[in-house]
């Protein structure tokens, strides 16, 4: 198919969708579909599941915007930028230490795998949090953010009013402190 049959078919599946004909949705899914993947998988090298999360985005996008669009056979390149520019926010996001949601497994080391196991990480978690409440105000407020994984360092340096070099030295300072509070040594 060449590029100005493309383009005629992209213009025809916009205004059909448009006009509130479903079948243009089909056909814009047939003409871009393999085109968010390619570049998903084979561009910016995702894997066959995160590159399928990236094309839903993409897709999620145009349903809000393809009102909007005033040159259809431009479609094409706007789905490879979205879809680059979300492969690429998903890879800061990971290389940030954050983790992009994904499907929910349950495995051997689930509540409904091991009960037992689940009270005593729960019993784990109730004990570190209550150290953490002990800590001096500046240290607990510390220990929340960096739990809480909104904020990178800078972030943290704003809202903590200190510079960033010294968070993760302080940090360190708070969590030997923690090690050796008498409720968690028990846990070892």
């Amino acid at each position: 198919m060449g590029n100005q049959d493309r383009g005629e078919r992209l213009a025809s599946a916009v205004e059909a969708v448009g006009d509130g004909d479903a079948s243009g949705w089909s056909e814009l899914h047939e003409l871009l579909h393999g085109t968010a993947i390619a570049v998903a998988r084979r561009d910016m090298r995702m894997q066959p599941a995160e590159a399928d999360d990236v094309a839903q985005e993409m897709w999620l996008k145009l349903l809000t915007r393809l009102s909007q669009v005033e040159e259809p056979r431009a479609l094409t390149g706007w789905v490879r930028t979205t879809v680059r520019r979300e492969c690429l926010r998903r890879k800061r996001c990971v290389g940030a230490g954050r983790e992009v949601p994904t499907e929910r497994l349950v495995d051997e080391h689930s509540t409904l795998a091991d009960p037992e196991g689940a009270a005593i990480r729960s019993e784990e978690r109730a004990s570190v949090r209550r150290a953490v409440r002990r800590l001096p105000d500046q240290r607990r407020r510390l220990v929340e953010l960096l739990a809480a994984d909104e904020l990178d360092y800078a972030g943290i340096a704003v809202a903590m009013d200190m510079p960033r070099g010294s968070i993760g030295p302080t940090r360190g300072r708070v969590l030997d402190g923690l090690r050796n509070e008498p409720e968690l040594v028990a846990l070892r």
